[in-house]
């Protein structure tokens, strides 16, 4: 397995993929991924230096200071991370004026600031804000953020060689067609998109990160010649579990704290709770085995309503066309557009038992979805899509 790869789900997850195969620029050309420029001036200086450094600066606000003293606080961004920043009140500055006049109109800013550590002892670096300045005569694009905002940070040239690869094993044409094309029509924004504003994959790239996850763990957990996906859930379950126990152990006996305990106390509860539901949907269709083509095509689409429902100009957030609909809802509809134009012939049964998983993947009406998964492959996608947004964020 590749590095990512051998991270993603504790290391449990093994595909047998080789990225590094002979049509991986082939498949690259096909998929390309967009190159940003790097700027970690901020992340390699040192406490008590200056830096002079452009950044997008974010969330900024007039504040007051334990004194009582004017000042503006706010985030700063390079391409490694984000930073508290501020700026105090001189004489003759009006920090309402910087702030509406430059910050808030220009947002990307060249700026000379002290760095210093605070609180002191954790390491964490907050800017002291001492000049700032603009090029008012040039116009940005909405793309021209992108180097700023955080971005995953694996190989997303790998990520997206096994998408394909995986993708490429989907036997049915229809299915595949829905699944390649798909990706390939909205590949410009889907390969940039975040796959949220915070909780999990908040970053540029995420989309294509929690996707390729996905894909993963349904690829294999439906391996089996008889596609049970009951019996390899209930496994992989099993396994989560007895590592969560082992990291617990580990931190009763040495005293270093175990991220990792969280998957027991999170995680297992609620995959039992699907498990559990998948084996019910199975009894009641009869049946043991799952559309393994269709699974992986839904998997490309479950998010696929992300690409407008977040915006990435200037900072990571809900679009404010398109993000009052979320992605349960905006999904759908773009797969419906994209059936017609595509002239995608799906019997009226699997058209709409892909809606209900696009609308359903999140599982329980309380946690945002319109519906419930009404078959076992809608309950697997819950499951699988269940598992990449909690235990990624054991992983970051």
């Amino acid at each position: 397995m590749f590095d990512h790869a051998q991270n993603h789900i504790f290391g449990l997850v093994d595909t047998g993929i080789n990225v590094n195969c002979p049509e991986r620029q082939e498949i690259l050309q096909k998929f390309p991924v967009p190159t940003f420029r790097e700027n970690n001036a901020i992340h390699t200086a040192s406490f008590g230096t200056e830096v002079v450094t452009t950044v997008l600066i974010t969330d900024c606000e007039l504040a007051t200071t334990s004194t009582g003293e004017p000042m503006l606080k706010m985030r700063a961004h390079d391409s490694y991370g984000s930073y508290p920043a501020q700026i105090f009140s001189q004489p003759g500055i009006d920090l309402k004026q910087i702030k509406e006049e430059i910050i808030d109109k220009y947002k990307l800013i060249e700026i000379t600031a002290n760095v210093s550590e605070f609180p002191r002892g954790s390491g964490n670096k907050t800017l002291q804000l001492k000049n700032l300045s603009v090029d008012t005569d040039k116009k940005r694009s909405p793309d021209a953020y992108l180097s700023y905002l955080p971005k995953c940070r694996a190989n997303i040239e790998d990520l997206v060689v096994e998408m394909y690869l995986i993708l490429d094993k989907i036997e049915n044409p229809t299915y595949k067609t829905i699944a390649m094309e798909g990706l390939r029509t909205y590949w410009n924004k889907f390969v940039i998109s975040p796959a949220a504003r915070r909780h999990h994959h908040a970053y540029i790239h995420g989309l294509v990160e929690h996707t390729w996850g996905l894909l993963r763990l349904a690829y294999f957990l439906t391996s089996a010649s008889n596609k049970d996906v009951v019996s390899t859930s209930s496994v992989l379950y099993a396994r989560i579990v007895d590592f969560a126990l082992k990291e617990i152990k580990r931190y009763k006996e040495t005293g270093t704290e175990s991220k990792y305990a969280y998957a027991l106390r999170s995680i297992a509860g609620h995959m039992y709770w699907i498990i559990e539901n998948m084996a019910k949907q199975m009894v009641k269709q009869g049946s043991r085995e799952v559309n393994r083509d269709f699974i992986l095509a839904t998997v490309i689409w479950h998010d696929m309503g992300k690409i407008y429902e977040y915006t990435t100009e200037g900072k990571i957030d809900r679009d404010p066309t398109y993000g009052i609909l979320e992605h349960r809802v905006i999904g759908p509809m773009m797969f419906q557009q994209f059936c017609k134009e595509q002239n995608i012939e799906l019997s009226e049964k699997d058209y709409w038992h892909f809606l209900n998983i696009l609308a359903s993947h999140h599982g329980k009406v309380e946690w945002g979805s319109p519906t419930m998964p009404q078959t076992v492959e809608g309950w697997f996608v819950h499951l699988v899509d269940f598992l990449d947004s909690q235990l990624q964020g054991t992983n970051d």
